[in-house]
This record gives structure tokens, C-alpha cells and sequence, in this order.
């Protein structure tokens, strides 16, 4: 690589590695990555699952506990649905605007049932592909 890569870029790296079960060179981008942004917790929460996915209990376990040793914590998730054309972020338990709650709580009811029909086989946490239609 002709630079040096950012967090950006080490990230997506890492993602890959969880995609791909390469917890060793997970470590090595970890370790990188962890002197860039050691102030964010989204690096030690994706090690953390890259280890848990491993089976690696201990390892995840020690990730977390460092990550809230130095006070760092989860972000909240935001998610985003689209509903007639207008796009709607919430995270859980948000008030919606009860004009759009009926219509939200219909596609996820929709996406619940698609993803309870997967079979058990496929592994959605480590990359395996899953399309939604609604």
C-alpha cells in the first residue's frame, strides 16, 4: 500500500476478517487499529465478536472488559426503514409518530418472518448473504 492506512480503511479490513473467521490477522489489524482510534468502541466490540465467533470466549470477554476499563461505550444502534417512499430512523424504544408506526411495525413484521425462515445453517453474523423483500 502506498500510504499508511486510516481507521477507515483498517476497519473495513477487520470487518473482512470476521467475515472471513481470519481471527489471527484479525489480532494484527486490531492491534493497529487500536493505536489509531483507541478512543472508540466500535473496534473493540468487532474484535470482541470476531472472538466470540471463534469461540474464543475468553479473548471476547477481555476485549469488552478493555474497552470499558477505558470508559469507552457502545454507541447507540440507529435503525432505518423505508415506509411509502419516507425513510424513518428510530432506535428502541422511541415514541413513533403514530402515523407511521402501523406501516413500521407491518414491514418489520415482514422482515421478522423472512429472517425466522432462514435456515439455521446460514450464519448471518460471519457474511453469508441475506436479501429481504418486503
Amino acid at each position: 500500500m502506498p500510504m499508511e492506512p486510516n481507521s477507515c480503511v483498517l476497519g473495513a479490513l477487520l470487518n473482512s476478517c470476521r467475515m472471513h473467521k481470519n481471527t489471527a490477522f484479525a489480532e494484527n489489524v486490531a492491534s493497529r487499529m487500536f493505536g489509531l482510534v483507541s478512543e472508540s468502541s466500535w473496534s473493540y466490540t468487532l474484535m470482541s465478536n470476531i472472538y466470540a465467533g471463534s469461540g474464543k470466549w475468553e479473548d471476547s470477554a477481555r476485549e469488552r472488559v478493555s474497552a470499558r476499563s477505558k470508559g469507552l461505550k457502545k454507541a447507540v444502534g440507529q435503525s432505518w426503514i423505508e415506509v411509502k417512499k419516507k425513510v424513518c430512523k428510530f432506535v428502541a424504544g422511541d415514541c413513533l409518530e403514530e402515523k407511521d408506526s402501523d406501516e413500521i411495525f407491518q414491514v418489520l413484521k415482514g422482515l421478522t418472518i423472512q429472517m425466522e425462515d432462514i435456515s439455521d445453517d446460514d450464519d448471518i453474523m460471519f457474511g453469508k448473504s441475506m436479501k429481504l423483500k418486503y
